[in-house]
C-alpha cells in the first residue's frame, strides 16, 4: 500500500516500511546469528530453578541484554539503509499496533521479533530447546512467506 505525498511522489506506507524492515532484519545471516547466539548462551538459562518464579540469574540478565543489543544493531542497520531513525520506526510500530486494520504480515513481524526481546519470552525460549527450535521454525516460515527475492 502506497500513499501519495503532498508534492506528488508516491511514498511507502508505514506497513510497507515495516514489511521491508522485516525482510532486511529476518535475512538468513541475521537469523542464523541469533540462533547461534541463543545456542551458545542457553546454558545461562538451563537449570535456573528460580526462573519458574520469574527470577533469573545475573548472567541470564546479561545474556538478555546482549541479545537485545544484537537485535537492535540489526534493526538499526536496516533502518539506516532505508533512511529512517529508530524513533521514527518505533512510532510507526506503535501506530500500527493500535491500528485495527493493520497488515497481518507486519503485525506478525512485530510479535515475532520484538516479542523475543521481552525478557520473559526470551527466558522461555532460552530455557527450552524445543521452544527455541519452534521459534526459529516460525521465523523461517514467516521469512519464506514474506521475503522478496532481493533483500538489499
Amino acid at each position: 500500500m502506497f500513499r501519495r505525498g503532498k508534492s506528488g511522489p508516491v511514498t511507502p506506507s508505514p506497513e510497507d516500511i515495516l514489511v521491508r524492515v522485516s525482510q532486511l532484519v529476518l535475512q538468513v545471516a541475521y537469523v542464523d546469528e541469533w540462533q547461534r547466539f541463543m545456542a551458545e548462551h542457553s546454558q545461562e538459562f538451563e537449570g535456573d530453578g528460580d526462573a519458574k518464579a520469574g527470577e533469573y540469574s545475573l548472567a541470564a540478565t546479561d545474556v538478555y541484554g546482549q541479545f537485545v543489543a544484537l537485535v537492535e544493531r540489526h534493526l538499526d542497520d536496516a533502518l539506516e539503509g532505508l533512511g529512517y531513525t529508530a524513533a521514527q520506526f518505533m512510532k510507526m510500530c506503535v501506530d500500527l499496533d493500535k491500528d485495527e486494520d493493520r497488515d497481518g504480515a507486519a503485525h506478525v513481524f512485530l510479535q515475532l521479533v520484538l516479542g523475543a526481546t521481552d525478557f520473559e519470552v526470551f527466558g522461555g525460549i532460552m530455557r527450552d530447546p524445543g521452544k527455541r527450535a519452534y521459534y526459529f521454525q516460525i521465523l523461517s516460515m514467516w521469512r519464506k512467506a514474506n521475503m522478496r527475492s532481493d533483500p538489499k
